[in-house]
């Protein structure tokens, strides 16, 4: 039984599963497979929770639109921060 995703975070690891070629993110320099950004958000909530983030906790991103900032954003979603 599969349990639906709740999360935009839980998406990416479904469609990571699924569809892990295609394309699921791009910007002006390159394409990001689903795969890779699902590698790329658990890396950073990986970091993010060394840090001492954790479910609860805000976390303030300042800074210019960026592919970046999209994985920073999803990885605070799967740290429910």
């Amino acid at each position: 039984m599969r349990i639906a995703p709740r999360l935009v975070s839980d998406f990416i690891s479904l469609w990571a599963q699924e569809t892990p070629d295609a394309i699921a993110l791009t910007n002006a320099d390159r394409s990001w497979s689903y795969a890779e950004l699902h590698e790329k958000v658990r890396a950073a909530a990986d970091a993010l929770k060394a840090t001492g983030v954790q479910q609860g906790h805000r976390v303030v991103l300042v800074c210019e639109n960026s592919s970046a900032a999209i994985v920073i954003y999803f990885a605070c979603t799967v740290l429910h921060a």
